[in-house]
């Protein structure tokens, strides 16, 4: 990865945390480019439970790299577009699954498999932030 693809990832993370701490969430960066979560939220209706936030970063409209496995422990996506007005987009990664064929588009080049969430797909995503976790 390279140091300007870090600052964009970086962008994206702190974005979300921001904005969820605005909403009265408790936010935990993880370790970059750690396997898993890249932020646990913590409900304040419910101090008991950490709930695993996978965020990616792109600086303009394009597909969503969704890795070379779809064995998942968070339980939502969040989308950051732009950089210098970003604007965020979510779903829980349970309803991309479920329909995975719709949802995801797998490559497989040289033997590596890797999969992408297309546009078309994810500007469907939630992104009203009054309505996480309200369902």
């Amino acid at each position: 990865m390279t140091n300007k693809n870090q600052q964009v990832g970086n962008i994206g993370l702190y974005y979300v945390a921001f904005r969820l701490t605005q909403k009265g969430f408790n936010v935990f960066p993880t370790i970059r480019n750690a396997k898993g979560a890249d932020i646990y939220v913590i409900d304040p209706n419910d101090n008991e439970k950490a709930i695993p936030i996978q965020v990616k970063t792109l600086s303009k409209k394009n597909p969503i790299p969704f890795g070379t496995g779809l064995d998942r422990d968070e339980k939502y996506l969040f989308l950051v577009v732009g950089v210098d007005d970003p604007k965020i987009y979510f779903t829980k990664i349970g309803t991309l699954l479920k329909n995975k064929k719709k949802n995801i588009v797998s490559h497989n080049k040289n033997g590596k498999k890797s999969h992408w969430i297309s546009t078309k797909i994810w500007e469907t995503f939630e992104t009203d932030l009054n309505k996480f976790l309200k369902d």
